[in-house]
């Protein structure tokens, strides 16, 4: 065979190979690579809304976290109030005294300045509001309104304690000085 003809020859295997091979790719090749596609995108989007669900559930537990910081934030502010609150405080003392059967004959409020820095969201500054009280009543009385006075809602110390019966002698009722500390927060 002449060289020309083994060139038209291998011209003409080369085309038909290169047929052969478009055909395979577009019968084959073509048609798995769209289902890989699809496939890929389907894994994509389960991705995507799998990220998106994580993301709403993260928020969601953040929140509950915020709320749930907010409710003990909002039992603490019962027992250490946020400012002074001497009308608060005020009530309190009013309503022990009234459940203990003592007189108030004397109140003085004193309010101290507020020590310590925090950045926490539950510690703040603490401050204290001394309540001077002078109460006329029975020994079982008085220690009826301390009690009540310290496991009340509001955090309370007694300070100091001073009893005068000598105003009324032979009486039962005697005169009690009461200095007491009502926290709170500033």
């Amino acid at each position: 065979m002449r060289v020309s003809s083994k060139r038209i020859l291998s011209i003409g295997v080369s085309l038909v190979l290169l047929i052969g091979s478009i055909v395979v790719y577009s019968t084959f090749i073509t048609g798995e690579l769209q289902t890989v596609n699809e496939k890929q995108a389907s894994a994509n989007a389960a991705l995507q809304s799998f990220t998106t669900q994580e993301q709403a559930v993260t928020k969601v537990e953040a929140l509950i976290q915020k709320f749930a910081n907010l409710k003990n934030q909002d039992t603490l502010s019962l027992a250490m109030p946020n400012g002074e609150n001497t009308v608060d405080a005020l009530r309190e003392i009013q309503t022990v005294a009234a459940q203990s059967n003592i007189v108030i004959t004397a109140l003085d409020f004193k309010s101290s300045v507020p020590r310590g820095t925090t950045d926490q969201p539950f510690i703040k500054k603490l401050g204290t509001l001394e309540v001077a009280l002078t109460l006329s009543g029975t020994y079982e009385g008085v220690k009826r309104f301390l009690g009540l006075l310290e496991g009340g809602v509001r955090i309370a110390n007694v300070k100091s304690f001073k009893f005068d019966s000598s105003l009324i002698p032979g009486s039962p009722v005697g005169t009690f000085n009461i200095v007491v500390d009502m926290f709170y927060q500033s």
